[in-house]
């Protein structure tokens, strides 16, 4: 039985994706990289209070918007709360550092 798995197995095709040389497909729903229009935001900081694991900081005087992208788990609430649509999660996926302090981005 285990032998006929191995060797139907080896004559298929392969399920794995040689990643980086073929990037592999997104659906329709991925989630991503945050996008900030700071012109379309108003300061509500709705985005920040629904934050599960507090990832998101805006600061109204500065008007910047600083995501912590090594704590946010990409769930989407930031974006369903916006009044305005002033966020959103794109669909950048390489996000790999080699510093730890690099993962916090000002957008």
């Amino acid at each position: 039985m285990i032998v006929l798995d191995v060797l139907k197995n080896l004559f298929s095709r392969a399920f794995t994706v040689k990643y980086p040389e073929k990037k592999p497909g997104l659906p329709e729903r991925f989630k991503g990289k945050h996008i900030w229009e700071e012109k379309m935001c108003i300061y509500c900081f709705q985005c920040q209070a629904q934050c599960p694991t507090k990832a998101i900081h805006i600061d109204k005087e500065k008007k910047t918007y600083t995501v912590d992208l090594g704590r946010c788990i990409f769930c989407g609430l930031c974006e369903e709360v916006c009044p305005t649509g002033a966020i959103r999660l794109g669909k950048k996926y390489e996000l790999a550092v080699t510093k730890k302090e690099n993962v916090v981005k000002k957008l």
